[in-house]
């Protein structure tokens, strides 16, 4: 009797390890199948709170190892206030990033890069710039308040490739437009502030043309992104040719 009640209490204590197995398996299935949806979700929360603009994204996927995320055709738009809708196209970002540093709440992207072929710069009929209202853009002129210190962040290597940058002007009622073409691909290293990308391509946009009373001087912007944009000079002159197509 006590044989056969140690047999049905292994096979009893099988189908619930079993069935335990087949719970833990499902839900592993659902999070892998599902992980796309929860990486488009972080990178409209990250870029949102970079930039404070809306923006449409047409696919996000996470690799299956869990260290990249592709983000293709991604459309920023201006905020209210500005008749012409978009501010930047993106067709293609890819970052590679050490999984365990998100967790650990200190990021760390190994490397992080951006195809970038039109960017719109308008002033509006209020003689407000759009790149003025970017949010990481509008805290160069706010007073530091509180103590809080930011959470670690690096970025090893930053690299965007610029198409063309078109320049609108409403503030006259004519909206003259000019357009530069860059078509260059920049590389910047050892980037340790979270907001700094924003910065990095408005510096880069100020370095091609000249943005009358755009509200912040190309010293003051390289002194706030510091040693990455200290040879921005170097960085412009040196910079390869490269066309990025456009899909829009």
């Amino acid at each position: 009797m006590g044989c056969w009640l140690t047999i049905f209490c292994m096979k009893t204590m099988l189908r619930v390890i079993i069935n335990i197995l087949i719970v833990v398996v499902c839900i592993g299935a659902i999070l892998f199948i599902s992980r796309n949806v929860v990486a488009r979700k972080s990178v409209e929360l990250g870029v949102r709170t970079v930039t404070g603009f809306p923006m449409k994204i047409r696919t996000v996927s996470l690799a299956a190892n869990l260290g990249s995320i592709t983000v293709t055709d991604m459309y920023l738009k201006n905020p209210e206030g500005f008749t012409e809708t978009h501010f930047m196209d993106v067709t293609s970002m890819r970052a590679e990033f050490k999984p365990m540093s998100v967790v650990k709440r200190a990021t760390h992207i190994t490397s992080l890069k951006m195809d970038v072929p039109k960017l719109t710069i308008v002033r509006n009929k209020d003689g407000v710039y759009n790149v003025m209202r970017l949010e990481s853009i509008e805290t160069l002129r706010r007073p530091r308040t509180g103590t809080e210190k930011p959470r670690p962040y690096h970025l090893d290597e930053f690299t965007v490739a610029l198409g063309t940058v078109t320049i609108e002007d409403e503030s006259s009622g004519k909206q003259p437009t000019r357009t530069i073409k860059v078509e260059k691909e920049f590389t910047f290293k050892n980037i340790t502030d979270a907001d700094a990308v924003p910065k990095l391509i408005l510096l880069l946009v100020m370095k091609h043309a000249e943005l009358a009373q755009i509200g912040v001087n190309l010293m003051d912007l390289k002194a706030n992104i510091g040693s990455p944009a200290a040879e921005i000079d170097k960085i412009v002159a040196q910079a390869p040719k490269r066309i990025v197509p456009a899909t829009r």
